[in-house]
Order: structure tokens, then sequence, then C-alpha cells
């Protein structure tokens, strides 16, 4: 359960960038790959002394190693039915520019594609092959991503799960730094989580931020424990006008931090259902009952009914947001071990 949920995420994430086309594609994938990959990862088990059992991974092969899994565009295209489609890729950048001596009326083997003549197997052949084109271009464009939806090599292509997961993970970590910091601090932590550990006068120039706001921003965060500052002395007295104070940020720390507040919201959550709903109890009790349900209009008055009505709206946006900060839970607990 958890590897579908995190292929639908990622093709959720390749949707936002890449289209809804290139996204299907990525999906139909990451299907084909996950048939031989049980689980997320494994557990992590912390031995005394920090000794590794010996002989625990004997048997079978690593998760870790779940990216050798691989397919290529023919074993993606052999999941469409006939009747299935794939849009080419507007790529102007990257498309090939045709000979002049083919027209735009004619096709492989010079066969025009309104003749009557060729035979129906012969079609079939060419519309599976021309799929299969258009899905090996999408996959090309999909390896050649920052992000690395996947990785090529030679005709194959692979998942490298961690890396995805990763870009994921920090993708949703920036908006929840956008919409309690923003946009400052969003640059900020992405300077700091692609460059390492910075100090203020290389944060400032290459984020072209004033050092003014630069400093606000880094001690909201830092009071938040979103970033935090690591000591460098220059010689051995340790005066602080002796010392460089670099800058970083910890992805698997914020996790934690962000986890936990999650945590919190949820439980707030169903807190506020649990009143809600204890406000209008004799209304809800009543509408419950065998002889009204179905027949509330008939059995309730207008203002019971008014009381119902706004109970029901209430718990439905309640459990919303719940079953978001749930997802949230999900891909950052579930898909990827903390150090």
């Amino acid at each position: 359960m958890e590897v579908a949920q995190r292929s639908y995420y990622f093709h959720q994430f390749a949707a936002r960038s890449l289209g809804a086309e290139t996204a299907n594609v990525y999906l139909r994938t990451l299907r084909r790959i996950e048939q031989k990959i049980p689980r997320c990862h494994e557990e992590i088990v912390e031995h005394p002394d920090g000794e590794d059992a010996e002989g625990e991974n004997d048997e079978g092969p690593d998760i870790d190693d779940e990216r050798l899994q691989d397919t290529t565009a023919y074993e993606v295209g052999a999941t469409y039915e006939d009747n299935e489609t794939v849009e080419p890729i507007e790529d102007k950048i990257s498309k090939k520019v045709k000979p002049e001596s083919m027209d735009d009326d004619t096709t492989v083997n010079g066969m025009d594609d309104d003749d009557d003549k060729v035979p129906a197997k012969k079609n079939r052949q060419a519309l599976n092959q021309k799929r299969i084109n258009n899905i090996e271009s999408h996959m090309r464009v999909l390896s050649e991503d920052p992000r690395k939806f996947l990785i090529r090599t030679d005709a194959k292509y692979s998942c490298d799960y961690q890396t995805v997961t990763r870009a994921l993970i920090q993708f949703e970590l920036d908006n929840i730094i956008l919409a309690r910091f923003g946009t400052t601090a969003k640059r900020i932590i992405r300077i700091l989580y692609e460059k390492g550990k910075l100090d203020e006068k290389q944060l400032g120039t290459i984020g072209l931020i004033p050092q003014k706001a630069l400093r606000a921003k880094l001690t909201a965060m830092q009071e938040a424990g979103y970033v935090d500052t690591q000591e460098v002395p220059r010689d051995n007295s340790r005066q602080p006008s002796r010392t460089v104070y670099l800058w970083f940020f910890d992805q698997d720390r914020v996790r934690k931090l962000v986890l936990n507040d999650l945590y919190k919201a949820m439980s707030r959550l169903l807190q506020r259902i649990s009143v809600e709903q204890e406000k209008v109890h004799t209304v809800i009790d009543k509408a419950e009952r065998t002889d009204v349900k179905g027949n509330e209009e008939k059995y309730l008055t207008k203002a019971e009914l008014d009381a119902l009505r706004t109970w029901r709206e209430c718990e439905e946006k309640l459990l919303i947001q719940l079953s978001r900060q749930d997802d949230l839970v999900a891909l950052l607990r579930d898909f990827l071990p903390m150090k």
C-alpha cells in the first residue's frame, strides 16, 4: 500500500511541472517497476555499541537497491490498450528537424495515413510503434529533469526513489516555510539546501537579499528550529569576534519538527470535531433514529435542520483538513527513513 501511495505522490509531483501526459507515463513506469518492491524502505534497527548484526541482510535483496529495478519504453507501452494514445512532447528545442524530402502527409516507410489499402495489422503496428516512441520521449524528459524522476541507462529506465522522495519532501517543506515565513525565507532555505553551510555574507550575495532582511528571517527561522548555526573558530582563542558562524538547513531535523506540529494539529482537529458534535448531539441523536432517518424534513423543525446542516458542513471541512494532514504525515514519515 505504501509503495502504491508513493507512486501516486510522485505522479502528482511530476504533473505540477511536466504536465499531465508526462506524469501519466511516469505513473505507468512506476507501476511497472514497483511490482518487485515490497515496501518503501526497511526498518532501521539500532544495535548496541553501534555494531550491525552479522548475516542480517544475507537473505534477499536490500530495499535500498530498489533503484536497480528497471524497465523499458516497450514494457511500459505494453500496459496500454490498443485504442489508447500518448500525446507527443511539445519541445521545440529537442525536436529533430524533419528532412525536406518528407512531406507532412507521409509516414513510416513512405505510406500515406489515409491509404485504405494498408492492412489493419500494419496500421496497428505503426500506431504501437508511434506510441512507444512518444513514451520514450516522455521518459527522456523525466530522466533529464533536475529532480531526476527517472535514471536512464542505455535503453532502460529506473527510479532512484530516495532522490525523488527527498525532492518531494523538500517541495512540501518549502511550501510550509513559504506560508509561515514568506518568500524570502523560502529562498534562503532553498539556497542552504542546495549549497550547504554558508555564512550571512554568502547567503546575501547568492540570494540578493539585504543584510537586515536576511538577518531577521534567519533569526525567526532559528527560533522556530528550521535553521541553525555552526561555529567555526579561526584560532584557538575561540572569541566571538574570531569565529565564523555558518548557517545550515537539516532536512531530517525539520521533518521531525514538522511531524510533531502535524500530530498536534491532527489532535486538535479531532478535539474540535468532538466539541462541535457535542453542541448539537441532541439533534444528531434525533436525526439518527430509524423512524427519522431519510425523513428529516418531515420530523425535524427548521432550526434543527439548520443546526444539522451546519454541523455536517463543519464536520466535512474538518475531516478534509484531517485527511490532508494525514497525507502529509505519510510523505514525511513513511516514504524515507530518518537518520
